[in-house]
């Protein structure tokens, strides 16, 4: 999926949400993957599927845009960006049900938010998006209590919350395409984790257990690797002659679903048995486990 360039305004958030914290049980949607696709009249909806490609289902059923899906998590809702009036991001249960609008921009209508990632209590998502004003790409904390939203840094893109909260890994956009980490509180003690590597390095996604992180590097085409969580011991996963995009890891640990081309597929975590779980579908991409 091409990844298109979005506008983030003065984020309003419209309601309170109960949301379960990484404590609890994992819900329906545990095991499976969330991801977005485009049908033949160029409408895009919310789909889950397995990771044997069984199970796929289309939770929106829509008729504007629904993407960029991102799990608590307990696995039991989903956050996403959509159109749909007011606009904003929208959260739903892990079956498609209780849709919920959570924020949206006021000030500036037609701004929209992209890549987003729950902070592990669930109370909190971080986001990447553009202003119209400046041009430039922050990474935002928007608190679902109603306070407003922060600012962690200008020049960022893809975040993902670390499992224990304390860290956002990032795509540094501005000047250097590298991985980075940066506190979550306040994008603080930002540390480029591939400093010195060649290429493009992005889309990070940190592991279940936190102690490494998958992320898309390379000149073209582009593939998935994994590193230490502190970047060292960088380990090249997938192959071949198209661009491998946006890793995210099973709840256990144990695979990989990643966006290759315009299909989701997975793979062990080791890299070993890659296969496509959305053949079926037209256009999909931006997975989420």
């Amino acid at each position: 999926m091409k990844k298109t360039l979005f506008l983030l305004g003065a984020i309003t958030v419209t309601g309170s949400l109960s949301c379960s914290d990484g404590t609890g049980p994992s819900g329906s949607g545990s095991r499976q993957i969330a991801f977005a696709s485009r049908d033949a009249e160029n409408v895009w909806d919310i789909f889950v599927v397995n990771a044997d490609g069984s199970g796929l289902r289309n939770l929106t059923e829509s008729t504007v845009e629904d993407v960029y899906p991102a799990w608590n998590r307990a696995r039991t809702r989903i956050a996403f960006r959509s159109t749909q009036p007011p606009g904003g991001v929208f959260v739903i249960n892990a079956d498609g049900s209780g849709m919920q609008h959570v924020y949206n921009e006021p000030d500036e209508p037609d701004a929209t938010v992209v890549h987003l990632s729950w902070s592990p209590d669930g109370q909190s998502l971080a986001m990447e998006g553009e202003f119209d004003v400046t041009g430039g790409r922050q990474i935002r904390r928007v608190d679902l209590d109603g306070s407003p939203s922060r600012v962690l840094i200008a020049g960022g893109s893809a975040p993902d919350w670390s499992p224990d909260g304390a860290l956002i890994a990032f795509h540094m956009y501005t000047n250097t395409d590298h991985v980075h980490v940066m506190n979550a509180a306040d994008g603080t003690n930002v540390r480029n984790l591939t400093a010195g590597r060649s290429g493009f390095h992005g889309d990070p996604s940190w592991s279940p257990d936190g102690r490494r992180i998958a992320y898309a590097s390379g000149e073209e085409p582009i593939h998935i690797w994994v590193m230490n969580a502190d970047g060292s011991n960088p380990v090249q996963l997938s192959t071949g002659a198209v661009n491998d995009r946006v890793p995210v890891w099973s709840r256990d640990g144990k695979q990989i679903a990643f966006q290759r081309d315009a299909s989701i597929w997975v793979m062990n975590a080791d890299g070993s048995n890659p296969h496509s779980v959305t053949a079926s579908l037209q256009i999909s991409g931006h997975p989420a486990w």
